[in-house]
């Protein structure tokens, strides 16, 4: 999960879109089979909750941004379920 979200966000920022937000959108599958809350103490987040965000971006440079705001809407979701901050 967190080598895909890293590969995402490098890529995303290095301009290459489609790669980017293909590691994320990955990074956020993976995030959602692996619920665990060990992971969000060990590296300090939750991968569902960056996952989605950096998507989110990466989707809205693109131009889909109908796609974007459903991820910000699993957000919403995510966040009020589980009482993260």
């Amino acid at each position: 999960m967190e080598a895909e979200i890293i590969t995402g966000a490098l890529s995303l920022w290095l301009g290459e879109g489609e790669r980017g937000r293909g590691s994320l959108e990955h990074s956020v599958t993976l995030a959602d089979a692996h619920q665990s809350t060990a992971h969000t103490y060990l590296y300090g987040h939750d991968p569902r909750i960056v996952g989605r965000v950096l998507a989110s971006e990466a989707l809205w440079l693109q131009g889909y941004s109908d796609q974007a705001l459903r991820y910000g809407s699993d957000l919403r979701t995510i966040v009020l379920e589980d009482g993260s901050p």
